[in-house]
């Protein structure tokens, strides 16, 4: 048993060592294109949005005033008493010289979520002179050159669609907060090796948007993603990931929104990616046999087995401060690689940020192993007031659309009952 767990540890450790280093090395070697503004394609950003998000002001800044020489801003706006409305039109209204085209979205997919019938309304009313579509979302705020990276990859011949990344800023307050990076540190390098895309920065040239089949596909898909994908392999086009775009997010987190968001984003990793089984094994199996170890652990050194229970939790130790050390490698690595080209530098993980970052990483891993669970064996998943039941194995049905007015007024109303 001893050797066993030992041993299963080690294999562990060196897995993520050899994950962890691929993808720094990839950070830092692979190029970019550089595009003369005479090449770039005419682009078109799409902004989707439901609720004012703490930061939608400034990604409006951002958004509008990207180095880039032609290209346009369309935000939708899913209702027309929704929240965002407000800030938008203040906005609108303070910079009159960066105009956005500005809709509400008209048909809501029942076999879709929101965004995704908001993404395929946009596609749809483009100029036939934009070629390339890319994506944000409210909560993306981007640097000067966003744009410019994110479409020189599609200038390269066989590439249709390109995907950045989130990180989070370690340095938060909030324990959810800290959660939420460890998982998203732990996701970075999957996604990576995955092939996985983010809707949060993601661009795809005309021959995917505008094909019968994407626009088909946008009607009964969980997520934009795999639709994207899809369509993407439909035409014969690669994806390219782009290491310049690692968009920092530095809002808190509390451990109940923590938990699920990253429950949310499981539900759809199961429903559209076909590695979901080995992300569960994978999670579960840590989880089982480090709560082994260290009930093992406990066991043995209240019998007296000193010997056992020293070498258990040396190793548990080791594979603690493993974890930390490749957390904040990725986070140096990220930081190297986003200096030279981002407006804002990363700021780096301070020694109380490290230390409860020790804390906070067997909450994480709680954490997310009953995200996992739970995205395993949910039959529903709700986003931002709207219930999506989930139909296996990779399809939902919308099954209660209200106007997030309707629903802020209705969670106000609850509290003010209690």
């Amino acid at each position: 048993m001893l050797v066993i767990a030992v041993a299963l540890m080690a294999i562990i450790m060196m897995v993520q060592i050899v994950g962890v280093s691929r993808y720094v090395r990839w950070l830092a070697n692979e190029t970019v294109p550089r595009v003369p503004d005479a090449r770039l394609p005419r682009a078109a950003v799409i902004l989707s949005l439901r609720g004012a998000d703490p930061f939608l002001g400034e990604c409006l800044d951002r958004l509008t005033t990207q180095d880039y020489p032609r290209y346009e801003v369309h935000v939708i706006v899913d209702h027309p008493t929704d929240p965002a409305l407000e800030v938008v039109e203040k906005w609108m209204s303070v910079h009159p010289d960066h105009p956005l085209q500005l809709s509400f979205l008209r048909q809501r997919s029942d076999g879709a979520y929101l965004k995704t019938s908001a993404v395929r309304q946009g596609v749809e009313t483009l100029n036939p002179s934009v070629e390339v579509a890319v994506l944000a979302d409210a909560d993306t705020l981007v640097y000067r050159g966003w744009l410019r990276d994110m479409v020189a990859p599609l200038t390269v011949a066989g590439v249709g669609v390109a995907t950045g990344n989130r990180w989070y800023d370690p340095n938060l307050c909030h324990w959810g907060s800290l959660v939420r990076y460890i998982y998203n540190a732990a996701c970075v390098v999957p996604m990576y090796f995955m092939r996985a895309t983010w809707g949060g920065s993601l661009s795809m040239r005309r021959e995917v948007f505008a094909s019968d089949f994407f626009l088909d596909r946008m009607l009964n898909t969980p997520c934009e993603d795999n639709a994207i994908q899809e369509a993407a392999r439909h035409t014969n086009l690669q994806l390219a990931l782009q290491p310049n775009v690692m968009i920092l997010n530095r809002e808190e987190c509390t451990l109940k929104s923590c938990f699920g968001f990253i429950r949310r984003q499981l539900i759809w990793t199961r429903l559209y990616h076909s590695s979901w089984p080995q992300v569960v094994a994978l999670v579960i199996g840590l989880y089982l046999m480090l709560s082994t170890v260290f009930v093992t652990t406990l066991v043995t050194a209240a019998t007296g087995k000193w010997l056992v229970a020293t070498v258990l939790a040396v190793a548990m130790m080791i594979q603690w401060v493993t974890s930390q050390l490749l957390v904040e490698w990725l986070h140096r690595a990220i930081s190297r690689r986003t200096a030279s080209v981002q407006d804002e530098p990363y700021r780096p993980i301070t020694w109380p940020t490290r230390f409860r970052l020790l804390l906070a990483l067997p909450v994480a891993l709680v954490v997310i192993s009953w995200a996992v669970i739970s995205a395993t064996f949910s039959q529903q998943v709700c986003w931002r007031g709207v219930d999506y039941q989930i139909i296996p194995p990779d399809a939902i049905r919308m099954v209660n659309y209200r106007p997030y007015a309707q629903v802020l007024q209705t969670e106000t109303d609850e509290h003010s009952l209690t």
